[in-house]
Order: structure tokens, then sequence, then C-alpha cells
């Protein structure tokens, strides 16, 4: 991961990578589980670039909530894809059922909500979840950490990375629920102003209601696009950016490099080839990176999130 950030973005940084609490050494720690569904109703995962599917009796890197429900074990005919939601280690989880076309999928007692350990397991719906006093409603197939320890150690960060004053205004793009979001209208204040982008209109929806308490933010469902940031973000003084995996792209990052008012840019990444061709991006246009942290978000895996500090020389 190193390497490639010195490949691409000519940098001369040591990493280390960070722990994140929440895992039982680099096991148990994934909040989502996605299955697919074979012709006999068992579940399985696609291998690696494939679309064969492996049968599968245990996930051992789904949390513990999901490995309680043991979704293996349940027949699940007439569907095509299952997925299993449980933020929380020892909170309620929700099942999401996919149905295979023009089929009605026989999954186990959800008419009446399948109780497992005494928690009712409901077919989609939402969760609400409280990170740092700030409570949020995440429903099945909208993008949510997936490291049960994620929210919280990356909330600290970015609150300690963007260094947003009361009255200042950020944006936040690529926002998601709002998890960020919340954060920064927090150090903001009243005073202050957040701008939330989201393009999925699922999770826009749930961060309108997510922050519905908050009268200093404003959520907008589009696409991050260079024109979008040039004509909302003009007077911003902070950028947070958490872009999926392709990154934000040569042209979104050229437009947030030209933006004058803008004192920091805090960029988080899942991918380190995208993000320092982004980053190479921003500074051929003179911004300058000055932290950078990395965090095994992902164990078992050569995937970790970055989370860059990137300001003006």
């Amino acid at each position: 991961m190193t390497e490639q950030l010195r490949r691409l973005a000519d940098l001369d940084w040591e990493l280390t990578v960070e722990a994140v609490p929440g895992d039982e050494n680099g096991l148990a720690w994934r909040t989502r589980a996605r299955y697919a569904v074979l012709p006999q109703g068992r579940l399985g995962f696609r291998r690696y670039r494939s679309h064969e599917v492996h049968l599968v009796d245990s996930c051992p890197i789904a949390g513990p909530a999901i490995r309680r429900l043991a979704p293996e074990k349940m027949s699940w005919r007439g569907a095509a894809e299952v997925e299993v939601f449980a933020p929380l280690a020892g909170g309620e989880l929700t099942v999401s059922v996919e149905s295979q076309r023009g089929r009605r999928p026989q999954v186990p007692r959800f008419d009446g909500g399948l109780v497992i350990d005494g928690r009712v397991v409901r077919e989609p719906s939402e969760l609400q979840l409280t990170v740092g006093g700030n409570r949020f409603v995440v429903g099945g197939g909208v993008f949510w950490q997936i490291h049960v320890g994620a929210p919280r150690v990356l909330g600290d960060a970015l609150c300690s990375a963007a260094d947003l004053q009361a009255g200042e205004s950020a944006a936040d793009l690529y926002a998601g629920v709002g998890l960020f979001t919340a954060l920064l209208a927090d150090a903001a204040g009243s005073t202050g102003h957040v701008m939330a982008v989201e393009h999925d209109l699922r999770a826009a929806d749930e961060a309108y209601r997510n922050m519905a308490s908050w009268p200093n933010v404003d959520v907008i469902c589009e696409p991050v696009t260079p024109e979008l940031v040039a004509r909302e973000l003009g007077r911003t003084n902070v950028v947070v950016l958490d872009p999926p995996r392709q990154g934000a792209g040569k042209q979104v990052t050229a437009a947030l490099g030209a933006l004058e008012a803008v004192r920091r840019i805090v960029y988080v990444a899942c991918d380190a080839a995208t993000f320092a061709r982004d980053l190479r991006v921003l500074l051929d246009c003179g911004w300058v990176l000055t932290a950078l942290r990395a965090f095994d978000l992902f164990p078992m895996t050569e995937h970790v999130e970055l989370m860059a500090t990137i300001e003006r020389i």
C-alpha cells in the first residue's frame, strides 16, 4: 500500500497501520454480510472475480450477531441474494432478501418476524444507531462503515483532521447517511454551515431525516461533479470527502483544488491507488499533504482505510 502511494504520488512517507477496536484478533468485524443463494436454498459467497458461488457453513469475519443468526444453516429457496446487517455487536439486526425473478422467496418464518436469541429479525427495514451522541437511521443496502469499530474511530480522527471552527462552513461529499456531516455540524455550531452531498436517493433520504435536528445543515441529492463543486463550494472553508473505491476522479479533484476559500481538505479513502491518483492532482495544484493516517478497517485483507489532511502552501 505504501509503495503504491510512493510510486503514484511521489511521497516519502512511512505509514503505521493503526488497529481499530471491535474485532476479535482480526475476526468477527464485518457489520454486513451479503450472500448469494444456491439453487437448493443454501448460502455462499462468490469467488474472487467470478460468478461461481462457494457454499459456506459460516463466515468467521462476520460480526457476532450475524454468526448467532447463522443464516448459512437456513433455507432461502427462491431468493437471489440475502444481506444481513448488524452494525452493533449486541444489537438488533435486519435481513434483506432479494427475490429471484418471478419467484417468491421461501424465507424462514418472516411473515411474523423470526426470533433469534430474543431478537426480532425483520425483512428489509432500518436500524437506529448512536455514534458520538448522534442518532442515525440506516436501512438495509445503504452504505455504513463495514468494521464495527469504524464509525467511532474514523469520526474521532475526522474531527481532529478537519479542525473545523465555530462559524466556519464545511462540505461533506459522498456523505452517505450523514455520519461525518453530524460531526462537522456540531463543530461548526449554529453560526456555521455544513452541506452534505450524496447521489444515492435512499442514503440521501436517510441523511435528510438524520440531519433534521441540525438547522445549519443542507443535504443535496446529486452526484459529485466538477460543476457541483464550482457552483456550491465557492465559500466553503473545509471539504471532507469519502468517495467509493474508484475515488473522486481527476476532474472533481482538480475542481476542489481550484477552490480559493477552502483552507483544508480531508480525504478518506479505501483504495490507495485511486487516492494517490487524486492526491497527485491536488499536489500539482499547489496543495500539500500535511498528515496521513492508515487504519486496519479490513482485517485479514490487503485493504486499509486512509485519512489524509491536505492544505494550501
